[in-house]
């Protein structure tokens, strides 16, 4: 993290200690940036109801998680964006097979280039996939 830019956090399923707000929306180069745990939207990971979500909020990109499952998905003229889990632990739904994964975001005004890294099963470097979203 760059000193001095912002840190953004949102509740999760697991968050009960803490006074996170459900949502944030932010500006990043020309788009409205959405984040949500997820475990909220329902059905979870249900990409119409992600993009249903993503325009009450008004953004461009939806940030989620809760299934801990990493994917990319353009529906709606809106980007949904679901990083996994670092860890590779296992989703709400009690799912146990979750490949370890995160991604990184690169904002150039009117592109997004994603970079996706996943650990899969015996491996001891991350695959890393390149994506990019424009308007």
């Amino acid at each position: 993290m760059i000193a001095g830019e912002d840190c953004h956090i949102v509740c999760g399923d697991a968050d009960h200690d803490f006074n996170f707000p459900e949502t944030c929306v932010t500006s990043v180069g020309e788009f409205k940036v959405g984040v949500v745990h997820g475990h909220q939207v329902v059905p979870w990971g249900d990409n119409n109801s992600l993009v249903k979500f993503a325009g009450r909020l008004g953004v461009d990109i939806l940030v989620t998680g809760h299934t801990h499952r990493s994917s990319i998905t353009e529906l709606g003229g809106k980007f949904i964006i679901n990083p996994g889990s670092v860890t590779g632990a296992c989703n709400g739904l009690a799912e146990f097979d979750v490949t370890p994964s995160f991604m990184l975001m690169a904002v150039q005004e009117k592109s997004v280039v994603l970079y996706t890294y996943e650990l899969k099963e015996g491996q001891t470097e991350p695959e890393v996939k390149m994506n990019e979203l424009k308007r």
